[in-house]
């Protein structure tokens, strides 16, 4: 009964930080969704011992027992995915600075660097990003060395390695992603594309419709 409570009690912070502490407009850092971690760590210092084993408990809940492995519409956790392959291959190497933090929240809670709590919050951040329909649109149409700016958004929002991310030879995940999404958006990207070039580099093409690539 007791550990419902708190279990209950998580799901109110978490919903409070998921609403006010991350911003609509999705401009928050990894600074600010570090909150969600500061939650699981109070909790788990008051003693909920679910906290560290809820993922291996086997409920089918997903992250935590909770529910949270898809955070924040994290579309068929394809979010929670890479920063899962993140956090398990060789992240000092490819991705120092995070590599630190989860090694620091890892001791905290006492699991292991992978665990669903040590990675929630660039779960919830890179979802989000994800989800965002003007990044997502201009991933799909965007001329090649524009992707740039969607590689830097992400780093800035989750701490990963802006090299990695930018590195064509640099196997990751979220390249693998974007590669994907636009194939999916060909026929917008060259109809785009074909627009710019047509009418010169100096006049603006509006892009299409955002809600095309949901």
């Amino acid at each position: 009964m007791v550990v419902g409570q708190a279990q209950a009690k998580l799901l109110v912070d978490l919903g409070l930080v998921f609403r006010v502490g991350l911003a609509e407009d999705g401009e928050e850092s990894s600074e600010g969704i570090d909150q969600i971690f500061d939650l699981l760590a109070s909790h788990a210092a008051s003693g909920w011992a679910g906290l560290s084993c809820a993922v291996e408990g086997g409920d089918g809940r997903g992250a935590l027992g909770l529910g949270l492995s898809d955070p924040l519409g994290d579309d068929r956790g394809v979010g929670g995915s890479i920063v899962d392959w993140w956090a398990r291959s060789d992240p000092a190497h490819r991705h120092p600075h995070l590599a630190t933090r989860w090694q620091q929240r890892a001791d905290t809670l006492g699991v292991a660097v992978h665990h669903p709590a040590v990675t929630l919050p660039e779960t919830v951040a890179l979802a989000r990003v994800l989800a965002d329909l003007e990044w997502r649109c201009l991933v799909a149409i965007a001329f090649e060395p524009d992707l740039d700016r969607f590689y830097q958004h992400v780093a800035h929002r989750t701490h990963a390695s802006v090299a990695t991310l930018t590195t064509p030879w640099c196997r990751d995940p979220l390249r693998d992603w974007v590669a994907r999404h636009r194939v999916d958006f060909a026929d917008q990207r060259h109809r785009f594309q074909a627009q710019k070039l047509h009418a010169g580099w100096q006049t603006p093409v509006p892009p299409p419709e955002k809600g095309h690539f949901k």
